[in-house]
């Protein structure tokens, strides 16, 4: 049995640059063709097996050096001991070519994928929970509160406050669909996937409820009693921290000064 810690499977598809490494090699460009093919696999391998079982997992993805072999049934590890795609046809004219067993670029292309400490990541892969929509969040906080912009204690939290609110009721929102009935995509072309093209669903538009609600309940605090309302206030103000250049054991400005001046002057 693997010891399971769920690596999040974003981590660890760095493989691909593994990948076109590989494919910068004499006779191994054909391998950049099966890099999205292998991505896609890891993904699947993970998000297809019942219960986190790392045996499992890494079955499944060893399969996949079998598959760009053509090899799909009879492989060496018991558990995934074939390919469960639909038959192949016979076509000699494949976008992307079988890799013959005793070609450089195959030969290369088993050395990344069947790595030892590869294999125990692949094994620790969550089936179910990703990192996406945590960064989905951190990347909304950048909305809310920009970097290139130095907000004060209270002015951080309340902005935190707002984009968590912001991201619970927008989170999971549902796909659009036009006037025909039919759903709607969009293309684009990440800088990560240098130029590949990537399909997203286009979502309907964002919600803004959570606003109307806080100012209904910020009117109905000071109706009910304007002093509660200030007291509160108050309570948040008096919650802010001290500065962390306090903890910091103070020092002689004077013996500072010389002994940076000192330094410099050797």
């Amino acid at each position: 049995m693997w010891l399971k810690f769920d690596f999040d499977i974003l981590n660890i598809a760095g493989t691909g640059k593994k990948l076109d490494a590989l494919a910068k090699i004499k006779d191994c460009s054909m391998i950049s063709k099966w890099k999205q093919s292998i991505t896609n696999h890891m993904y699947w391998s993970a998000g297809s097996t019942q219960d986190n079982d790392g045996d499992m997992i890494v079955a499944k993805w060893e399969s996949v050096v079998q598959h760009v072999q053509n090899v799909h049934t009879n492989h060496p590890n018991h558990l995934f001991p074939s390919c469960v795609h639909d038959p192949l046809e016979e076509d000699d004219e494949r976008e992307i070519e079988w890799l013959q067993p005793t070609s450089k670029a195959f030969e290369q292309l088993e050395k990344v994928l069947l790595n030892k400490t590869l294999l125990k990541d692949i094994a620790r892969l969550s089936s179910h929970e990703q990192t996406s929509c945590l960064e989905a969040f951190h990347s909304l906080i950048l909305h809310f509160a920009p970097k290139n912009t130095a907000f004060s204690y209270l002015g951080m939290l309340c902005r935190l406050y707002l984009a968590g609110l912001h991201y619970n009721e927008n989170s999971v929102r549902d796909q659009m669909y036009n006037r025909q009935g039919e759903a709607c995509f969009t293309i684009r072309y990440p800088k990560g996937r240098k130029g590949q093209a990537v399909v997203r669903p286009d979502k309907t538009k964002p919600t803004y409820d959570y606003a109307v609600q806080l100012l209904y309940a910020m009117i109905d605090g000071y109706t009910q009693g304007p002093s509660q309302l200030r007291n509160s206030i108050d309570n948040l103000r008096a919650s802010v921290p001290n500065y962390l250049s306090t903890n910091a054991d103070e020092v002689n400005k004077a013996e500072a000064v010389a002994m940076f001046v000192s330094r410099y002057n050797r």
